[in-house]
């Protein structure tokens, strides 16, 4: 980088930063988390907070029955699978049966 290029990138940080501790500390009435204050923003946090509340308990009533793995198909190492019929792979040979010589396939013997 130049020096123009970071002396601009270092007051663009300043900047960022003054105006983040402006925010943070001057402004810190407007984000308040007293019970006094209430805002449309906090009703629907509170609102989201308490389904997610209801959810939580409600996955926590939820019984999982692991009795299909005692069953011996999870337990053994035999496979159950059924076997597959051996079948040939790919075409038959259309060359099988004549047999072409060079000088016939030419034309000339």
């Amino acid at each position: 980088m130049s020096t123009s290029t970071q002396s601009v990138a270092l007051i663009i940080g300043a900047v960022v930063i003054a105006a983040l501790g402006y925010f943070v500390f001057m402004k810190s009435d407007d984000f308040s988390l007293s019970p006094d204050a209430t805002s449309p923003l906090s009703d629907m946090v509170l609102a989201k907070t308490q389904a997610f509340i209801e959810h939580g308990a409600a996955l926590d009533q939820v019984v999982i029955s692991t009795e299909i793995f005692n069953d011996p198909r999870f337990t053994t190492l035999r496979s159950f699978t059924p076997t597959l019929k051996e079948e040939t792979i790919g075409r038959p040979n259309p060359f099988e049966g004549g047999v072409v010589s060079a000088t016939n396939a030419s034309g000339a013997e």
